[in-house]
């Protein structure tokens, strides 16, 4: 038996102005005829998601929908530690969206060495006696209350464990693990670009995908020195006018939305991943572009590992 899966749909993603709609003329209807097939495992529990306006976007979502996005709902994916998932529209042949990711903000770490400053400190004026786990108002003598000891190194993991409503008590002071927590850091940024040819500005996806840890963007095809055909710029304008793009204007695009890593795929089968000298020239050509430090731009293979954090971007080749 096949294994089960649920279909979401994303409502009304435009055909992008500037290229022809290969489905003109075509009688498809309004909605897809077909319904769920249980052979091949689809259930029939799908979300229909409409699209929505990005603040300050010309009515109807400006030019081609270039404003419109797509918030998807978290609980739809099962993903934990996502704050928010959206689609916005690409420029390209058919309709087509990218992807952004934000993980959730992450709490802030103890700070160990101001708690360890904080408990010497009270062992020097109070020596010999023992701090106690208390209600956040209790005493020492009340009947839930718990010695910990007086032990630094201990004391700093009863500190991390204690619950909501506890207290550590020494002398007089009454200490909890928020007293000690460090700021929030922000959780990272996720853009996967959808076939798309150069994004104009002022669009949806520029907007969300602002700040990204890491951004996934295609380059299908440059001109390579020593290619007979076209010239430069002619080969830049057949990859846009097919609805791709090259790996400067990846690179351009990861510039003005100020990502931190840019990984680029979707090469044409003209290209081979394996061929290391091409992909040196594609890497060049993005790291030119985007003004990033070479080690932050990645040319990605089948089977590659990304891993992604607020220090920045790893890859693991297979």
């Amino acid at each position: 038996m096949p294994r089960a899966y649920i279909c979401h749909e994303l409502l009304g993603v435009p055909q992008f102005p500037g290229f022809e709609d290969p489905c003109a003329g075509l009688e498809l209807g309004g909605v897809c005829p077909w319904g769920a097939d249980p052979a091949f495992g689809e259930v029939e529990e799908g979300t229909d998601i409409e699209p929505g306006t990005l603040e300050g976007g010309a009515e109807q979502g400006g030019a081609g929908g270039a404003r419109l996005v797509w918030d998807i709902p978290v609980r739809l994916l099962g993903a934990r530690g996502v704050e928010w998932v959206r689609a916005a529209a690409m420029a390209h042949t058919v309709p087509c969206v990218g992807y952004v990711i934000q993980q959730a903000e992450k709490p802030g770490a103890l700070d160990v060495s101001r708690a360890r400053a904080a408990l010497q400190h009270w062992q020097a004026q109070d020596p010999g006696h023992d701090a106690y786990i208390v209600s956040e108002r209790g005493n020492r003598s009340d009947s839930d209350s718990s010695c910990a000891g007086g032990d630094v190194n201990r004391l700093l993991g009863v500190l991390k464990g204690l619950g909501p409503d506890e207290r550590l008590l020494v002398g007089d002071e009454r200490l909890s693990a928020a007293d000690f927590i460090g700021p929030a850091t922000a959780g990272c940024k996720l853009t996967l670009m959808g076939d798309t040819a150069a994004i104009a500005p002022g669009s949806a996806i520029e907007a969300l995908s602002r700040g990204s840890s890491c951004l996934l963007h295609e380059a299908t095809d440059m001109w390579l020195p020593g290619s007979r055909g076209p010239s430069e710029a002619e080969t830049a304008a057949l990859v846009q006018s097919r609805g791709h793009s090259t790996p400067s204007v990846a690179g351009d695009f990861a510039r003005r939305v100020g990502a931190r890593a840019l990984v680029l795929t979707h090469f044409s089968q003209k290209h081979q991943p394996s061929d290391v000298d091409t992909m040196a020239l594609f890497r060049d050509a993005a790291e030119a572009a985007s003004g990033l430090p070479r080690e932050c731009v990645h040319c990605a293979r089948d089977f590659d590992s990304l891993k992604i954090s607020s220090t920045g971007v790893s890859f693991t080749e297979p």
